[in-house]
């Protein structure tokens, strides 16, 4: 008959993975078993360090010397995107050479996607235009051909631009998302010329053909019986003298400012805009309105990207962070909300909320 010291573990209940009994001690020079922590109250071993990724049990200090989390970045404060940088960064104030820069414009505000390169010289220009409501999809694959078509690369382009709108508020999210991205991974300047003086630099040639000076209302349909409108004078290969800032407006206030800015002189009136409410516009100018055959609707890349170059010229360069596209009115989802905010007598016109 075996002693009670002879019994076997398993049989004192002191098998593998059971705790100690209570009060008892480990028998002397036996560790505890991997993977169980030691009892309530105990210190552990002498020498022996945490597992690695674990906290220190509560209410014990830190090892002496060091911080706690130390080797490890606090998300507390940390800035979005910090540790990237763009693939190039300019220096202050260096900006390419105008007249030798390559340019990527892309239009995106009107249902009539247009995308090109455009270099300098003779170098060839380079288009490609898309009738697709969403131009998301499309878009880099577009310019992926362009480049190809050009015999260039992302590493070749000096200056990205992009029409600033006025149009669609999706749209000219897409276009100017695409632009801020290929120039902050490029490391190279932003332009955002007006999507109205892109059109109106297409119809130079027809508001001016002898070159003497003429005037060119470019519009584009802005909906609710609305159209975004500019005017510019044009003289030749002159760049379009802005005389009406864009704007949007009726089609009736639109041919009320035209008929006073042009006194006697024709205007040219180009876009989609203008064809739509050609009926109202002609009866507010009368024989001076003048709508060409062959008038572009939407803007062209080409055109916009030689508004580009004028901008790159004079060192206006947009800001990557807070550049926005021209939009000249809220959107239908903020219209509705301020609408709902006056019926409810939170607005700005009721009487607690009125500055005045």
């Amino acid at each position: 008959m075996k002693t009670p010291s002879e019994t076997a573990p398993e049989a004192r209940g002191e098998g593998r993975g059971h705790e100690p009994e209570a009060g008892r001690e480990p028998e002397a020079g036996r560790e505890p078993e991997a993977g169980h922590e030691p009892e309530v109250g105990r210190e552990p071993e002498a020498g022996r360090e945490p597992e690695a990724g674990c906290e220190p049990e509560a209410g014990r200090e830190p090892e002496a010397g060091r911080e706690p989390g130390a080797g490890r970045e606090s998300e507390a404060g940390r800035e979005p995107g910090a540790g990237r940088k763009p693939g190039r960064e300019l220096e202050p104030g260096a900006l390419p050479d105008p007249s030798d820069a390559l340019i990527l414009a892309l239009d995106t505000g009107t249902p009539v996607a247009s995308v090109a390169l455009v270099g300098p010289g003779d170098r060839p220009r380079l288009a490609r235009q898309s009738d697709a409501r969403n131009h998301g999809p499309r878009l880099i694959f577009t310019l992926q051909e362009l480049l190809e078509e050009g015999g260039a690369t992302l590493g070749d382009l000096a200056a990205v631009a992009c029409g600033r709108g006025p149009g669609s508020f999706t749209g000219l999210r897409i276009g100017l998302a695409t632009a801020k991205g290929l120039c902050y991974t490029l490391g190279i300047p932003l332009l955002l010329p007006s999507s109205l003086e892109a059109l109106a630099r297409a119809g130079t040639a027809m508001a001016s053909p002898s070159g003497s000076p003429g005037l060119v209302a470019a519009c584009l349909d802005a909906r609710r019986q609305e159209l975004f409108m500019a005017a510019y004078e044009v003289s030749g290969c002159a760049p379009p003298r802005e005389l009406l800032p864009p704007a949007a407006l009726t089609a009736q206030k639109a041919a009320e400012r035209l008929s006073e800015l042009a006194g006697e002189r024709p205007v040219t009136l180009v876009g989609n805009g203008a064809a739509l409410f050609r009926e109202a516009l002609q009866a507010g100018l009368g024989a001076r309105a003048c709508f060409p055959e062959g008038a572009p609707e939407t803007p062209d890349a080409r055109h916009l990207a030689d508004a580009a170059r004028a901008l790159l010229a004079a060192g206006r360069v947009a800001d990557l962070v807070t550049a926005e596209p021209e939009y000249l009115r809220p959107s239908d989802a903020e219209q509705l909300k301020a609408r709902r905010l006056a019926e409810s007598g939170r607005g700005p016109s009721s009487p607690e909320l009125d500055p005045g």
